[in-house]
């Protein structure tokens, strides 16, 4: 039994997860496939064709691995190759770093070894994956922008953040044309100050998108761009 008790009511959250024990789905049209995660004695990470009505009940399991006992988050897919990236860590204790799953055999493998990773993108045309590492120094948590190459496994640092502009959480966004990043960092830390970085990686130009000192709350970077011209 899962019951919680909440002011002067108990309440049994085991039928809710009975009732419908299926959650993170994501769906791979190039391999007809829908993956999502079974929540029972273990999280199980299953996949099953797309279909109109599919029977979750009926799913194959990727893998062995209990993803209740550690974090995975962000998943993105390969097909061509046969992986999926995710940010995660080994026992749920927040020290996130890049994970690749081989969909495969369902073996896990850490490919970054960092402190802590706000947030990651895969680039599928070149194999690369970006991602914002933070580390603790005696000044500061500070924070950077890095790009592992999956070919030869090297991560190189492509720009560092300030005390007066920090980066966060965030999407990152790649310009398809210019390459120019495009992701989402604080004034001093503050989340009630957010705005939005543009940095070419060929001239190493940084450029704040929106005008400072205004609070803006609950901001966020759209995961793509609507086109070549426009961020969301």
């Amino acid at each position: 039994m899962a019951e919680i008790t909440y002011r002067d009511r108990k309440i049994d959250l085991k039928p809710y997860f009975e009732g419908f024990p299926y959650m993170g789905f994501n769906c791979i049209d190039s391999l007809n496939q829908l993956y999502y995660f079974h929540r029972g004695e273990k999280v199980t990470l299953m996949r099953t064709g797309l279909e109109a009505q599919p029977d979750l009940t009926r799913g194959e399991k990727v893998s062995d691995l209990d993803f209740n006992t550690f974090s995975a988050s962000g998943f993105q897919f390969d097909p061509a190759h046969g992986y999926a990236y995710f940010t995660g860590d080994e026992k749920n204790d927040e020290m996130f770093n890049v994970y690749r799953l081989d969909l495969a055999t369902g073996d896990k493998e850490k490919l970054t070894d960092e402190e802590y990773i706000y947030a990651k993108k895969f680039f599928k045309e070149d194999q690369k994956i970006a991602f914002i590492a933070r580390k603790k120094t005696e000044e500061r948590m500070a924070s950077c922008l890095k790009i592992l190459d999956l070919e030869t496994g090297e991560t190189e640092t492509l720009v560092h953040d300030d005390p007066e502009w920090t980066f966060s959480w965030s999407s990152i966004i790649r310009h398809p044309e210019t390459g120019v990043f495009y992701f989402q960092l604080l004034y001093k830390y503050d989340r009630n100050q957010s705005n939005a970085l543009a940095f070419d990686p060929k001239t190493g130009e940084k450029k704040i998108l929106f005008p400072t000192g205004v609070k803006r709350s609950m901001f966020s970077v759209y995961h793509r761009m609507l086109d070549n011209d426009h961020l969301v």
